[in-house]
């Protein structure tokens, strides 16, 4: 079975009457990477990474090398709740992960987490890397549930744990609003997140396939009907090193002919996990 952009799959499972199509514009940071080049300490940084990665061992405990978040740039703003809670996060079009052994479901790219009010209050680790965040208060929205699971999710330089939540998801400057998302409400966060300016992560990844799987926040927009086409489209600008207030947009439930021009060529992906396809060549 192949899988396209499109996600056709879900097409003929919703109405699509009364959809639009949504815009919402994104920032780019300077990047981990580039902030060490600049201060001159990426040499430091890369044996203490390397070390990292040999033997399995981070001052958060045994770690499994799956994702690497140095080079990521581009941000969006999002709100949570009512009234809304902002929050910066990284649009992440990566893997997924599977529910584990223990009940505790490992949340991957297709997924929301953004820090509780209660990050860190166990760890002093975890306070230093909350301390500078804006964080979930569930106490304050009106349209938040419970769920009642725990969540994990790990890096090669960390992890970031908690508990489930559900609650409006708005998709800034824009007016697209998907209400019961499930989200993560991390309670721990690795050091790694310290020097990070983000919140949290908002996943575009593809759905798990178990009855336990959280639905993504995108693929719950098209269930619930409200994008004009099951797919988005991303714009991304080319500054070079350095952080811009205007780093592209992200177009959910259309095309952007404006920015990426009206000749679409389809591919399939090699599989439901990421965003990616087989390359013949290159110029």
């Amino acid at each position: 079975m192949q899988y396209f952009l499109l996600l056709a799959q879900f097409i003929f499972l919703i109405s699509l009457s009364n959809c639009v199509v949504h815009k919402m514009s994104i920032a780019r940071r300077e990047t981990l990477r580039e902030e060490l080049y600049r201060l001159g300490k990426i040499r430091e940084y890369a044996k203490l990474l390397t070390q990292t990665r040999l033997t399995g061992e981070s001052s958060e405990g045994t770690v499994q090398h799956v994702t690497d978040f140095h080079d990521f740039a581009y941000f969006g703003n999002i709100t949570l709740g009512d009234p809304q809670q902002q929050f910066l996060v990284v649009l992440d079009t990566g893997e997924v992960r599977i529910l584990n052994r223990k009940g505790i479901l490992n949340l991957g790219s297709s997924s929301l987490w953004v820090p509780d009010t209660s990050c860190g209050s166990n760890s002093f680790l975890s306070t230093s890397a909350c301390r500078h965040k804006h964080r979930y208060n569930s106490k304050t929205s009106k349209t938040y549930r419970k769920d009642g699971r725990f969540f994990s999710i790990r890096y090669g330089t960390g992890s970031a744990m908690g508990f489930l939540g559900f609650d409006t998801l708005c998709f800034w400057g824009t007016s697209l609003c998907v209400k019961n998302q499930t989200f993560g409400q991390a309670t721990m966060l690795a050091s790694f997140f310290a020097r990070q300016s983000i919140d949290g992560i908002l996943g575009l990844g593809f759905p798990l396939r178990t009855a336990d799987a959280a639905l993504p926040p995108f693929i719950n927009a098209v269930q619930q009907g409200l994008v004009e086409k099951p797919i988005f489209t991303v714009y991304l600008e080319h500054h070079g090193p350095g952080s811009y207030p205007n780093g592209g947009i992200f177009t959910y439930g259309g095309e952007d002919p404006e920015n990426c021009g009206d000749v679409i060529k389809w591919q399939p992906l090699t599989r439901a996990a990421y965003w990616q396809f087989k390359l013949d060549g290159y110029i």
